[in-house]
């Protein structure tokens, strides 16, 4: 502060000199003088202050953009794992129904198929005189099937040695 003063002085003696100031008006120039450098000071001081407070302000303005843009990726990555997991849920489950339709149709293949490998040949049946069970179901399977039907109609056909009779029923 002191060479602040004596560099002051120095400037303002020198003017008041040229000028032909008296002592008073050179004591209250160097006075008038230091109150403008301290309230330069002062202004410069906050001045500093606001612009570190601005860029604190801009800083944290800067954190929460990212905070949210976070925010929103992570929300949108959370929807899309959400929406791959449910799309994979459907798959599976869709898998699932093909493989039990693949599997009910295999089986009502299968009976027709068995039924018609493990029928008893007439002429045995007919000099036994036993009763036996012809399936006739290969048709009507195949015709439920071209009409997407998951139960099958088989005609039964139960011959005895003097009668034959007729009967219907579903398989499911």
């Amino acid at each position: 502060m002191y060479n602040k003063y004596k560099r002051l002085s120095e400037g303002v003696a020198r003017d008041m000199e040229q000028a032909g100031a008296t002592q008073a008006q050179f004591e209250a120039e160097v006075d008038s003088q230091i109150q403008v450098e301290e309230e330069v000071g002062d202004a410069l001081i906050i001045v500093k202050r606001k612009r570190e407070e601005f860029r604190e302000i801009q800083a944290a303005e800067e954190r929460k953009r990212q905070d949210q843009t976070l925010l929103l990726t992570f929300s949108t990555q959370q929807k899309a794992a959400d929406a791959v997991r449910a799309q994979e849920k459907a798959n599976q489950d869709a898998a699932r129904a093909q493989e039990k339709a693949d599997q009910d149709a295999a089986r009502t293949q299968g009976r027709c198929k068995s039924t018609r490998k493990n029928r008893p040949s007439t002429r045995n049946s007919r000099s036994t005189g036993l009763v036996s069970t012809i399936d006739c179901c290969h048709a009507s399977c195949t015709r439920s099937r071209a009409r997407g039907s998951s139960s099958n109609y088989v005609n039964k056909t139960t011959k005895t040695s003097n009668q034959t009779v007729q009967r219907g029923t579903y398989l499911n």
